[in-house]
């Protein structure tokens, strides 16, 4: 169906062959703006044009691509009685583990009170937003155009395919598949394959 986080020895091989390229980029690019209260670790890379702000913690290894922006407040509001949206301040920050990938022009919205989250070896492909008290579980590879809404929580080795939507608080288990153009709106179980509008269970990986 797609391509997937399983092991293939061949793709392994040629990954490891090329993986030091990213030490031919200086350490920070161009036209970058990276606040005071950022926390960046050895050997990260960022890109051109890229902005991270507020209580941002990001680990060793990593790779930030061009136009991505990191720790900017999330979509969050409270409404009065007329129904007059009154944003809320976010204040948790955005921590970020070692050799995790975020493509260009993506967004990684800092969380209200406890921080969004990205564990270790976490992949994000171009044009994706992750919203505020998001956790992205370790290993876990998100493709191009996806939009997670607030408080979205994933487990280990989780594979989302292009195009897909999550609604805020779903949990999705430990080595989900999501289907290309798939809007999540339950909880998955850990190995289940979900695809469509809604997303249901059409089978099951390896656990």
């Amino acid at each position: 169906m797609i391509s997937t986080n399983d092991y293939n020895p061949e793709r392994y091989k040629f990954a490891l062959a090329r993986r030091d390229l990213q030490r031919s980029y200086p350490p920070i690019g161009s036209h970058c703006s990276i606040g005071p209260g950022v926390t960046i670790g050895r050997g990260t890379v960022i890109r051109n044009n890229v902005t991270i702000t507020g209580n941002v913690i990001i680990g060793e290894g990593c790779l930030i691509h061009s136009g991505a922006v990191i720790g900017e407040r999330g979509f969050s509001f409270g409404f009065d009685e007329n129904l007059t949206p009154e944003p809320i301040v976010h204040n948790g920050g955005v921590i970020i583990g070692n050799f995790v990938e975020i493509g260009t022009c993506c967004a990684v919205a800092g969380g209200t009170l406890k921080p969004t989250v990205l564990e270790d070896y976490v992949k994000i492909d171009n044009i994706t937003h992750i919203a505020h008290n998001s956790l992205i579980g370790e290993k876990t590879v998100i493709c191009s155009r996806v939009v997670l809404c607030g408080g979205v929580t994933m487990g280990r080795s989780v594979w989302v395919s292009p195009g897909v939507s999550i609604l805020n608080r779903v949990k999705l288990a430990d080595r989900t598949l999501v289907g290309i153009g798939s809007n999540v709106l339950k909880d998955t179980e850990p190995g289940d394959i979900v695809a469509g509008n809604p997303a249901k269970v059409i089978s099951k990986r390896s656990v």
